[in-house]
């Protein structure tokens, strides 16, 4: 009988509706005319966008149609139709196709996506020239997509571009180092504040209790390295100079610019000490007890993927560690409007990109690093030393930010790398003024 009574339970439940399909019928939705080849359009636009990578040019066509004669945006498509596909993407599809005509592209040899990367390349290379040159300079399409190999076609593109890059930055060098000089001696006062010297050295010339953030971003002592103490080579795809490259020599400077930043901080001061995600050393721990420093809760900078160690080996850094310490009954300031603090920031690392006429640091803070860092301790008027001071990142993030900065850097090729970014930061600044 209970068997009967469940059965009785289940079959008097309503029969399930079919799903309705989540896409709008073009049928349906008011259309902008009665021309029927509006509609035949739409019809065909949907299926060249779920069909395969080179029917996307079909699909393009059809977009820039759409546009042109029927005034659609493709935010309309988007929504109306329900299409997959963002508007950004939309527009990148339909741009594609103009950027390629027919009697330009060769979709026999290369796919849609390799004239696509085509496209973004040659544009990014452009808009580096133009800001590093301050001359306009239009990008070169074809020239990045003429590639003679048809195996592998987005790889092809990529060095292609890259080789265009190459020679383009070599045809633009002279006249981008006569601007550089131009603006040092426009700056000289300025830029002439950034110290070439030993961070320890200059972090004991300052006056005691007059630092609000003392940030030390050394050579990594905590970080695993190669037999002879260098970066591993799988790491060094960007600029690499560090002061020390051995762990022993990391570990002394970083101790002596620990020890000479105790006095220097102002109540409540604070010392942050960046290193690799692997646990501090031993002599790193005892130095900062010995310090009189107590630590509290890091920062820790999640990249969202493995950038420093051996890719033979399971386990891989993919965060850095910023280290928050003061003097002992001491605690940071919290100057953000509210409590809700994580410890844990996620962002990705500058990449050396064709838009970058300038080398990147590997490790390099991305300015949204250094400005959320200056939110947390600072308040404008604030003075921040960077005393391994390196790419600048964080001195123009204190200017963009009105702290004031110190900025130290030992090493004579980051010293210059340094200066080139600050000079840089200052011309931006002033190109604003005058637009």
């Amino acid at each position: 009988m209970a068997h009967d009574a469940e059965m009785t339970i289940t079959s008097s439940l309503p029969p399930k509706k079919p799903k309705e399909s989540r896409r709008a019928d073009s049928t349906a939705i008011k259309l902008k005319t009665n021309d029927p080849q509006e509609k035949s359009l739409l019809l065909k636009l949907r299926k060249s966008l779920d069909a395969s990578d080179d029917a996307l040019w079909e699909a393009g066509k059809i977009i820039n149609i759409l546009r042109d004669k029927y005034g659609y945006t493709a935010l309309e498509l988007k929504t109306k139709f329900q299409l997959r596909q963002e508007p950004n993407r939309l527009n990148e599809i339909a741009k594609v196709c103009r950027m390629f005509p027919e009697g330009i592209r060769n979709p026999q040899q290369l796919s849609f996506s390799a004239h696509q990367i085509a496209m973004k390349s040659a544009v990014n290379v452009a808009h580096g020239l133009t800001a590093e040159t301050g001359k306009k300079v239009t990008p070169k399409f074809q020239e990045a997509l003429a590639v003679r190999q048809t195996m592998n076609g987005k790889k092809a593109v990529r060095e292609n571009t890259k080789a265009l890059m190459a020679i383009e930055r070599k045809k633009a060098e002279p006249s981008r180092r006569a601007r550089l000089r131009g603006l040092s001696e426009a700056n000289k006062e300025l830029v002439g504040k950034m110290i070439h010297g030993d961070a320890a050295e200059t972090i004991a010339a300052l006056k005691d209790q007059s630092i609000r953030v003392i940030h030390l971003d050394p050579p990594y002592a905590n970080y695993r390295k190669t037999p002879n103490g260098k970066l591993l080579g799988c790491c060094a795809t960007v600029a690499n100079h560090a002061d020390n490259d051995t762990r022993v020599k990391a570990m002394a400077v970083t101790i002596a610019a620990i020890n000479a930043a105790v006095p220097k901080m102002v109540l409540n001061g604070v010392l942050l000490v960046w290193q690799s995600g692997y646990p501090l050393t031993w002599q790193m721990a005892k130095a900062i007890e010995d310090a009189g420093l107590e630590m509290f809760p890091p920062i820790i900078w999640n990249k969202g993927a493995p950038q420093m160690g051996d890719p033979s080996v399971v386990a891989r850094c993919s965060v850095e560690i910023c280290y928050i310490m003061c003097r002992n009954g001491e605690a940071p300031r919290n100057f953000l409007p509210d409590d809700s603090i994580g410890q844990i920031v996620t962002g990705p690392r500058p990449n050396q990109r064709a838009s970058n006429f300038h080398p990147i640091h590997q490790m390099q803070k991305p300015d949204w690093l250094n400005e959320e860092i200056l939110r947390r301790f600072t308040e404008p008027g604030d003075t921040v030393v960077d005393a391994f001071g390196c790419s600048a990142s964080m001195g123009t993030a204190c200017e963009k930010m009105g702290r004031n900065w110190i900025y130290s850097e030992s090493n004579e090729h980051n010293y210059k790398l340094g200066k080139e970014n600050m000079e840089r930061y200052f011309l931006g600044q002033q190109v604003k003024k005058v637009g």
